[in-house]
């Protein structure tokens, strides 16, 4: 039985698809839609793993991308930084980069537009350092996301990761303990060489 809500996502859909694809360029906010695009795709193919085959995984992909588009709506409302007062040493193993090589990608592309973009902002002289480091994060953000297209294309293809690779995955998070105990996930993008992961609480 087709309801209200298919028919009216079923319109969305189809006005989204007939976007023409120069659209998706248009500004950076385009860029972060069409990269959470990506995460669309099927992933019922043999190729990739089973987990990521079954609807659970496809609910977390759709849950994914809906905080992400919550984020890019309200980030520069809503975040604020979780103060902090130790610091101690920490291991964390190699994780897994979901295999999927566009997204990757995507992201990275729109990564590098963001810093030719910030570049190119006529900034005024006392506020040229605010805009070489921003310029630099994202050149070494997109430089990290370019690793892990290469590491999810290895992954796709049942191919071995190198010893630094695997190195790359052990460093690139950092554990964040804000109030209450709250942990968080960062990933580490604006350094340009990886330093031993902190848990920070």
């Amino acid at each position: 039985m087709t309801t209200s809500q298919d028919l009216l996502s079923g319109a969305v859909k189809t006005v989204v698809d007939e976007q023409n694809p120069g659209v998706w360029d248009d500004s950076i906010y385009m860029n972060w839609l069409a990269t959470l695009r990506e995460l669309s795709a099927p992933t019922t193919d043999e190729k990739y793993p089973e987990a990521m085959r079954t609807r659970a995984w496809a609910m977390k992909t759709l849950n994914t991308q809906l905080a992400s588009w919550t984020q890019l709506r309200h980030d520069t409302i809503l975040y604020a930084k979780q103060s902090y007062s130790i610091s101690v040493s920490c291991y964390y193993p190699a994780g897994f980069v979901e295999p999927r090589p566009t997204f990757w990608s995507r992201f990275e592309t729109m990564a590098r537009r963001a810093a030719n973009l910030i570049e190119e902002i006529p900034f005024p002289k006392d506020g040229q350092y605010l805009q070489q480091r921003q310029s630099s994060f994202l050149t070494n953000f997109a430089q990290k996301l370019g690793i892990l297209k290469q590491i999810s294309e290895k992954e796709l293809a049942q191919e071995e990761l190198t010893e630094t690779e695997t190195q790359f995955l052990k460093d690139i998070v950092e554990i964040h303990r804000g109030y209450a105990g709250i942990k968080r996930l960062v990933f580490r993008a604006c350094c340009t060489s990886m330093k031993p992961l902190q848990i920070k609480g």
